[in-house]
């Protein structure tokens, strides 16, 4: 196989089957390239399964390979290249975010016998990659004028991911909606409905100025994003899906210690991962 090689400049990684459908995949990757005017490198992972990988298969692939390469160019996408790996989907992706700055894969399967977003292939690539990984789901609804929904913790873990939402915003000049999930309990199980009430919103605008102090640099930074704070006490998939029904864009970290804790690599995930809403920008924290 003579695969053209990645372009030098970090480019978008676009993980594909090519026998499986992957247009909403591509468009979102064309979206991003024609938006950031990065290269495209596209990735069809042949895992080595029981049926050994003969020339004239591995031909098969790479002329399918090339079918998708050219429907991404008539998408508009920049300079892409295409690959086929001989290796797991997971692995081959997680390989190729050392040198990406973002990885494009679907919330369905990545190869033959892969298994899906909450049971294994989907969850390594965001567990494990080295850049930021978009999700996109089969059809994400068309929601050109909705907002950018950041879920969020006012921890300096969150900060790449507080970031990237910022400059999607400005970039799509859309609104932004930082959702900040706070988990407590009470002290006394007995306690009487009008004081846990007090208590509750005296622990909930403690979260508020938390959070508006964390935003208040990237609002500084990007005046010309308009910036919503939703607080509230629940599950946080729960309510960032909720808050995602309406959006164009879902961004999250990857670790925490606050209500987001695990999200996309616990049980949170289940929540929001299987189906979700739109696509979902998984960005790696600091101490990833």
């Amino acid at each position: 196989m003579d695969a053209p090689k990645a372009p030098s400049r970090n480019p978008v990684v676009v993980g594909v089957d090519v026998d499986a459908p992957c247009e909403a995949v591509l468009a979102a990757a064309a979206e991003v390239s024609m938006g950031t005017d990065r290269g495209v490198h596209l990735v069809n992972a042949a895992d080595v399964g029981i049926v050994p990988w003969t020339t004239d298969r591995l031909a098969r692939q790479d002329t399918r390979l090339a079918a998708v390469r050219r429907d991404l160019e008539s998408l508009g996408a920049r300079r892409v290249t295409a690959e086929t790996v001989l290796d797991r989907p997971a692995r081959a992706l997680v390989a190729a975010s050392t040198t990406a700055e973002l990885v494009v894969v679907g919330s369905g399967h990545l190869g033959r016998g892969a298994a899906t977003v909450v049971g294994g292939t989907m969850h390594q690539v965001v567990a494990h990659a080295a850049c930021p990984v978009l999700v996109v789901p089969p059809q994400p609804a068309s929601r050109g004028t909705g907002p950018i929904v950041l879920g969020v913790d006012p921890d300096p873990h969150c900060a790449p991911a507080v970031a990237a939402a910022f400059a999607e915003a400005s970039r799509r000049r859309a609104p932004l909606v930082a959702v900040h999930v706070c988990t407590w309990h009470e002290e006394d199980p007995l306690t009487a409905g009008p004081e846990w009430d007090v208590d509750a919103e005296q622990v909930r605008e403690e979260h508020r100025v938390a959070l508006a102090e964390m935003l208040a640099g990237y609002r500084e930074e990007h005046p010309e994003v308009e910036v919503r704070e939703v607080v509230e006490r629940g599950r946080p998939a729960e309510v960032l899906r909720r808050e995602a029904r309406i959006a164009r864009l879902v961004v999250v970290g990857t670790r925490g210690r606050g209500g987001f804790v695990g999200l996309l690599l616990g049980s949170t995930s289940a929540g929001l991962t299987p189906h979700p809403p739109c696509p979902v920008l998984v960005v790696p924290s600091r101490a990833t």
